[in-house]
């Protein structure tokens, strides 16, 4: 597979940006009020929610990757239906 350095700079940035997040959280809750824990905890469940990162070509591997699994799961079923149909002649 080719190169990509800016796909490993994407990540580096994120995982930045994550940490960051997560240093001010800790600092809200050394702070001690119950608004700052509050807003600590609602800071640590963003991040955990935070998608991964992806670059565009990544995004439209994965889609594609999912259309090819559904095209699959539809011939399936299309062979199903076709053996369901053959066995009730």
């Amino acid at each position: 597979m080719a190169s990509r350095p800016w796909e490993a700079r994407i990540r580096s940035t994120q995982r930045l940006v994550r940490d960051k997040y997560l240093l001010i959280a800790d600092d809200l809750l050394r702070m001690g009020s119950h608004e700052d824990r509050d807003l600590a905890k609602r800071l640590q469940d963003y991040v955990a929610r935070m998608p991964a990162p992806l670059t565009r070509r990544e995004l439209l591997v994965e889609e594609a990757r999912s259309i090819e699994t559904i095209r699959s799961l539809e011939r399936v079923a299309a062979r199903h239906r076709d053996q369901d149909r053959e066995l009730s002649r």
